[in-house]
């Protein structure tokens, strides 16, 4: 009961005030404080390196007790969408590896997903990533004192920049990644594309002077996309452009994209000074995440069940029953020599 009340009073305390963001090269801690926000970096050599950077920031900035949620960026999952099938809500989870393993390289057993409808009618967008590799940051984490939550994707965190009243794309690369196109339709996830072939920064002063032609050419790709998306959400169409690309004058850059597009370009607002990258924005949209979001990678079986029947418990079970039956053993000696006494003392006042 001790325990059980112990891991009661635990969960209890767990706060959610930070965030860790994956890449391939690095790992983000966003962690919100009263009046400002902490933000570190630790680079890693590859994948098999997240969970000692995990370990170290948890211990740098002392999370212990901390709800902690997690983003993985780009190429780290995958991105797919499937005919909607007939399993209820509650087993989506379980039977997506299974739907979509014709679709990916591993065995369902060593998947994670987990999916909502799609734009398209009759249709299931799908995250898929693999389960090793989440299961040890995860273990990482509990290991520290801190609790997962929630495990989201770059592509989903993006939605918390977007309005929920309006159809928007949003252009945005890290330092070292390729540009991105994301579109929301009300803050939900309905196109996906990466853009190549273009350099960064795009805004280059210089070249701009030269006559822009990768200014052109990205409006051009651009109003492609914007074509397409648009088409499919006719009765709410792409409204706005948001840019948001690290070491990038994005102020800029929207300029030079209002005048070659027929809608709406602005740069990314930032909501505080340190959040000044993308992966300081995705952790701070981890972050807003409620409880019920609509994608979350994470379950309660990722961590190891509990083994109770270990030679160990055996033992100091058979051990605690030997000492409560002694004890209760001593205590009917103890009552029997007592009442023993009592008869005595009742036989030799009768005889007198």
């Amino acid at each position: 009961m001790k325990y059980v009340f112990s891991k009661l009073f635990q969960r209890a305390s767990f706060q959610p005030s930070a965030a860790l963001v994956f890449y391939t090269d690095t790992v983000v801690l966003v962690q919100a404080k009263t009046e400002h926000f902490i933000v570190d970096r630790m680079g890693v050599s590859n994948v098999s390196d997240w969970s000692d950077a995990a370990r170290n920031l948890i211990t740098q900035y002392q999370l212990s007790g901390t709800d902690l949620k997690l983003v993985l960026g780009h190429g780290l999952y995958q991105s797919l969408v499937i005919d909607k099938p007939e399993v209820g809500i509650d087993e989506l989870s379980t039977a997506l590896p299974f739907l979509v393993k014709d679709l990916v390289n591993e065995s369902p057993s060593e998947l994670v997903a987990d999916g909502f409808p799609a734009t398209a009618k009759d249709r299931l967008q799908v995250f898929v990533a693999s389960k090793q590799l989440i299961t040890q940051v995860v273990l990482a984490c509990h290991d520290c004192g801190c609790r997962v939550s929630d495990i989201t994707t770059e592509d989903i965190a993006w939605s918390r920049f977007s309005d929920p009243n309006r159809s928007q794309l949003i252009l945005h690369a890290d330092v070292d990644g390729n540009l991105q196109l994301t579109a929301f339709n009300e803050q939900m996830l309905c196109f996906q594309r990466q853009l190549r072939g273009f350099s960064l920064p795009l805004f280059d002063r210089q070249a701009l002077d030269g006559g822009g032609f990768q200014l052109d050419n990205l409006a051009l790709e651009l109003q492609r996309s914007l074509d397409f998306i648009s088409a499919q959400l006719r009765n709410n169409p792409i409204s706005q452009l948001i840019i948001s690309c690290d070491n990038e004058d994005n102020q800029a850059l929207a300029d030079e994209l209002n005048k070659r597009l027929n809608i709406s370009v602005e740069a990314i607002k930032e909501v505080d000074s340190l959040l000044d990258t993308n992966a300081a924005r995705l952790g701070w949209a981890a972050l807003q995440r409620p409880k019920n979001a609509i994608i979350n990678l994470y379950s309660d079986n990722l961590l190891p069940t509990k083994q109770w029947m270990t030679l160990t418990n055996i033992v100091a079970s058979w051990v605690a029953l030997i000492a409560i039956f002694a004890m209760w053993a001593g205590w009917n000696a103890w009552q029997n020599t007592i009442e023993q006494k009592k008869i005595s003392d009742t036989i030799i006042a009768l005889k007198c």
